[in-house]
Parts: structure tokens; sequence; C-alpha cells
């Protein structure tokens, strides 16, 4: 690693000036030629004054781990940002889905739906607030399946007026968690279950709506 400082182009010099230290170029005293350096890599870039920046820059083996980490950086923030457009756009179809839903029966007490997630709770949760914000009065179970991650997952919501009727979204979960092979709990007013269990998913939307609507309609 070496640092090559030198002044560039700016108003406090007044045309191209550069300055170049000699004691910062030992290094090249010791090569017999250029090639031995190798790769050469920028590593950092600094101000250390008006007119005056700082570049330390990495040769040989050191200079290829720096390239190995700055390529890894790239990957990395590449497949972040492909991995939230995915989410982003999984999650508006399942609202879309939740509006029409919604839509086709707005004073629905009951909602036990599969909605296409995939592996998403955060877009699950979502679809929870989303009826709470349309129809306060409505308790939600929602699945979704991940088949190629062989993951099931369910998130519930109940309002307080059906709490104390009975149902509890963390009991609702407890009818279906066994069957998905997971875990689940949470609160009365929400809770959430996962598994392995990918072809459980008919019989849990079964076991979930028949309860759901067992524990409101003993209380009515």
């Amino acid at each position: 690693m070496f640092m090559l400082r030198f002044l560039y182009h700016s108003e406090l010099y007044g045309g191209c000036s550069s300055l170049v230290s000699d004691e910062d170029f030992t290094l090249f005293r010791h090569l017999h030629h250029a090639g031995h350096v190798g790769k050469f890599v920028i590593a950092s870039e600094e101000a250390v004054s008006k007119g005056i920046r700082r570049i330390v820059a990495l040769t040989g083996a050191e200079a290829s781990k720096e390239e190995m980490r700055t390529n890894l950086n790239h990957l990395r923030k590449q497949l972040t940002d492909k991995d939230q457009a995915r989410t982003a756009e999984i999650t508006a179809n399942v609202l879309e889905e939740v509006k029409a839903l919604l839509a086709g029966n707005p004073k629905a007490l009951v909602i036990v739906q599969e909605l296409k997630a995939y592996s998403s709770k955060k877009a699950l949760d979502r679809a929870l607030k989303q009826v709470k914000a349309l129809s306060a009065e409505t308790s939600a179970m929602f699945f979704s399946v991940d088949s190629e991650a062989k993951k099931i997952v369910c998130l519930s919501a109940v309002p307080e007026s059906a709490v104390n009727r009975g149902l509890k979204a963390n009991e609702w979960v407890q009818q279906v968690s066994g069957l998905m092979q997971g875990k689940g709990g949470g609160k009365p007013e929400a809770a959430q279950a996962s598994g392995s269990n990918v072809s459980c998913l008919q019989e849990a939307l079964g076991i979930a709506a028949q309860f759901a609507n067992a524990k409101l309609n003993s209380s009515s």
C-alpha cells in the first residue's frame, strides 16, 4: 500500500496545478520495472485540505483482495435491490387482492384466505393492516405458501370486538400450527405461525374458517 498526494485544478491555484511529494514514491525505488506492482486498485480517496486530496491505493495481492471485496459488495447490493423490488411487487399485488376481496364482501366478520405472498410475512402484515383500515370489524387470517422454500406461513388479526366475543388470534393460529408442522404464537389481537408442511393449505384454510365462525356464532 502506498499514498499518492497531489494538488488538483481548483480556484485556489488558478489553473492546472500538480505537486507530487518525492517521499510518497519511495516504493518505486525498489522495483525493477512498473510491472512488478501488479494489480493497482484505488482503495480510498479523501480531502486533506482545500485543493489537496489523498489517494490510498493497494497493489499486488492486497489489490486483488480489495477488487474482490468491491465486486462482492456490488453483487450484494444488486441482490438486495432485486429482493426489495420483488417484495414491493408482491406486496402491491397482495394489497390489490385484499381490496377486491373486501369489495366483494364488505361486511364479512371473518376472512380466511390464501394470498400469493410466498414467504413474505411483511406482505401478509400489510394485507392485515389494509383489512383493518377498510373493514375494522373483520377478523382475518391470511395464508401463503412458498413451494420453492418449502414454507407455509399464516398471519391473523382480530379486532377488539371479536376478542371480546371469544375469538383470539393466538388461539386461532394454534389450531393450524401443528398441521403446518411448525410453531405459532402471538397476542389475542395479532398472531402468526409458520411451518414446512406446504401440502396442508386447503385443510388449514377449512380448519381456520370453521374455528373462527364457531367462536363468533357461539357468542351471538
